[in-house]
């Protein structure tokens, strides 16, 4: 099993059959030592879900709840409503974990606003482009002489 440290961010993965295995002897010895030792059902749920994860080939990340962000703290850093991170965690533009209420992964709003930055990046180049495009056209299709008699009268009526 591969792990690696980001910011208070673990995150963890599977890379081969074998280790997949191993997991599975571990989420039974688990179940094992719950019954023996007696401990809390819910860390029992919880080393469930992070080993069924794992062996099913997902990356799984811890976080440390004191590093995550409250939706009115992720909406200030942003410039943004709360109504507006939540929509932007049901679309999966940020992370989040529900806790008690919904807590975000600064390090999801980060990334977030990196892309936000070059998909505008690439589109100010990209109306750079037209523009520059635009007048070189526009060059070509105008008059070359500013003097009156170069234009034609027109009669508007």
């Amino acid at each position: 099993m591969s792990a690696e440290k980001i910011e208070n961010k673990h995150t963890y993965s599977v890379k081969s059959h074998l280790e997949a295995k191993k997991l599975k002897q571990i989420k039974k010895l688990i179940l094992e030592g719950q019954k023996q030792i007696g401990f809390d059902q819910k860390l029992s749920e919880m080393l469930n879900f992070f080993f069924d994860k794992l062996a099913e080939g997902k990356t799984v990340s811890v976080v440390d709840q004191t590093e995550l962000w409250s939706v009115t703290q992720t909406a200030k850093e942003l410039g943004v409503t709360r109504p507006t991170i939540y929509k932007m965690y049901e679309r999966g533009d940020i992370q989040g974990v529900a806790l008690d209420g919904l807590k975000i992964v600064p390090s999801s709003v980060v990334e977030f606003v990196r892309r936000q930055e070059d998909v505008r990046a690439k589109a100010l180049s990209e109306l750079h482009k037209i523009d520059q495009q635009l007048k070189a056209e526009t060059r070509e299709i105008l008059p070359k002489s500013n003097s009156a008699d170069y234009f034609e009268d027109i009669d508007l009526e």
